[in-house]
């Protein structure tokens, strides 16, 4: 049931990025319990029916990834292979009267003093909500990192598409390289920024796509680098990702 919303789909668009048909899940080559997020990718890149929006910072026409709480939580995470759901976690049952039913008060655990956890686990409240805020502060670290990484390769983008404007000469084979790991490192952070959970609902499998997301970025870095030093443009000492700028809008 809340896998008909809590899940990423692409809108078909035309070339123009104009709505083109009813919203699509890119589930292509997954299967129940492994809806991966190479997969994913794979399936968002390949025609320009699944591009929907432009990035400003590098000018790259890009897919969109929506809220895919389903797809990390299915992904063998400790909870569904345990065999629970959704309702178990965030529709704990209480008494009403003579009856047991399930809360349709729907929010997080934590909001609920845990009672859905108490079903199965016997450790405290304090402790079961220690528990969920360092997995959730790891993930944020680790997103910061890739975020940060994410960031300078786009920046370093804007500065070689500057140039490339002026005239100067670049390597397009490096060029499209480059693209191709920025394209995979920002999808991946973007897959975890749009999920609701902060890493909880599959901590390893987050922790995996975010460490994946930096390695991507670092080696688009590492390509639009060489690149940059074959094209004589020079580079300040620590690069200055212009936050303010986007921040602002």
């Amino acid at each position: 049931v809340c896998a008909q919303c809590h899940i990423t789909y692409y809108v078909p668009r035309t070339h123009e990025k104009k709505v083109n048909g009813d919203v699509v899940q890119p589930w292509t080559g997954g299967q129940w319990g492994n809806i991966s997020i190479e997969n994913i990718i794979k399936d968002l890149l390949t025609d320009t029916k699944r591009i929907e929006w432009k990035q400003k910072v590098t000018g790259f026409d890009m897919p969109f990834v929506r809220h895919p709480e389903f797809e990390l939580f299915t992904k063998g995470s400790v909870h569904f292979n345990a065999g629970l759901a959704c309702a178990d976690c965030h529709m704990p049952y209480k008494r009403v009267g003579s009856y047991k039913i399930s809360t349709h008060d729907v929010a997080s655990p934590v909001k609920q003093d845990f009672a859905a956890c108490a079903q199965c686990h016997t450790e405290s409240a304090d402790w079961l909500k220690k528990q969920v805020f360092i997995i959730q502060e790891s993930t944020i670290s680790l997103f910061s990192r890739a975020g940060y990484a994410n960031a300078t390769a786009a920046r370093l983008f804007e500065i070689v598409n500057e140039n490339r404007v002026k005239g100067v000469k670049i390597d397009q084979n490096l060029y499209a390289k480059a693209k191709e790991s920025y394209m995979q490192g920002f999808i991946r952070l973007n897959f975890i920024s749009a999920e609701n959970s902060t890493g909880f609902h599959n901590p390893s499998e987050a922790s995996r796509i975010l460490g994946d997301s930096a390695s991507f970025a670092d080696k688009s870095e590492t390509l639009l680098r060489q690149l940059i030093t074959q094209a004589g443009i020079t580079l300040p000492e620590k690069i200055n990702l212009n936050l303010s700028k986007f921040l602002n809008g």
